[in-house]
C-alpha cells in the first residue's frame, strides 16, 4: 500500500512537471493519409505606457523674463542722478521680453492620447495679473497651448495624439490690455507647471 501511494504521487508530480515545462504531443497511425502532432507557443509582448513632454530647455527650467522700462519726457533714464527737464507728465512704460519663445514637444503611446494642461499661482500683491500675459502657439505640428490665449490659474485640456510627435513654438507676450504703469516696483515671479496625463 505504501508503494502504491508513492507511485501515485510520483505520477501526479510528473504530470504537472510536464505541463509546466513544455507543450508536446505525438501522432501515430498505421492507416489513413494524415498523421500530425501539435504544440503551442505563446508570444507575450509588454509595452509600457509612456508620456514625454518638453517645454523650453531640455536640461533646465526655462524663464520667460519681462523687464519694464519707463520713459520720462525730457530726460534720459538709467541712472540715479536727479531727473532734469521733466515736464510733469507720467512716464510711458515699455516692456522688453527675453527667453519668451520656447520650443515645445509632446509624445505618448497611450491609446486615446494624453491630456495636456497647466497650473499657475498668482503673482505677488502689487505686480501683474496672470491675465496680463498671453501665450501664442505657432509652427511645428500645431500643438496648442492649453486654454485661452490669456494665462490663468489653469487652462483647458489639449489632446496629445497617440504615437504622434506633437510640436510647436510657444511665445509668451504681454497682453494688449495689460497696464504695467500700475505695477509697483519689485520682482514678481510665478511658476507655470505643465502636466500631460493619461489613464
Amino acid at each position: 500500500m505504501k508503494t502504491t501511494h508513492t507511485l501515485l504521487a510520483a505520477g501526479v508530480l510528473a504530470l504537472f512537471a510536464g505541463a509546466a515545462m513544455a507543450d508536446s504531443s505525438s501522432g501515430m497511425q498505421t492507416t489513413g493519409p494524415t498523421v500530425s502532432a501539435k504544440a503551442t507557443v505563446n508570444l507575450s509582448v509588454t509595452v509600457p505606457k509612456t508620456i514625454l513632454l518638453k517645454v523650453g530647455s531640455s536640461s533646465a527650467i526655462s524663464t520667460a523674463a519681462f523687464t519694464v522700462a519707463p520713459t520720462v519726457s525730457g530726460t534720459a533714464m538709467g541712472n540715479n542722478n536727479p531727473i532734469n527737464n521733466w515736464d510733469g507728465t507720467g512716464p510711458l512704460m515699455s516692456t522688453n521680453a527675453t527667453g519668451n519663445e520656447l520650443d515645445v514637444a509632446a509624445w505618448t503611446n497611450i491609446s486615446g492620447g494624453a491630456k495636456l494642461n497647466y497650473s499657475a499661482s498668482a503673482f505677488g500683491t502689487g505686480g501683474p495679473a496672470l491675465a496680463d500675459f498671453e501665450v501664442k502657439s505657432t509652427g511645428g505640428t500645431g500643438l496648442a497651448h492649453p486654454g485661452s490665449l490669456a494665462l490663468g490659474t489653469a487652462g483647458t485640456d489639449v489632446t496629445v495624439a497617440a504615437n504622434t510627435l506633437s510640436t510647436a513654438k510657444w511665445t509668451y507676450t504681454l497682453a494688449t490690455a495689460a497696464t504695467p504703469g500700475t505695477w509697483k516696483a519689485g520682482s514678481y515671479t510665478t511658476a507655470i507647471v505643465y502636466t500631460a496625463t493619461a489613464p
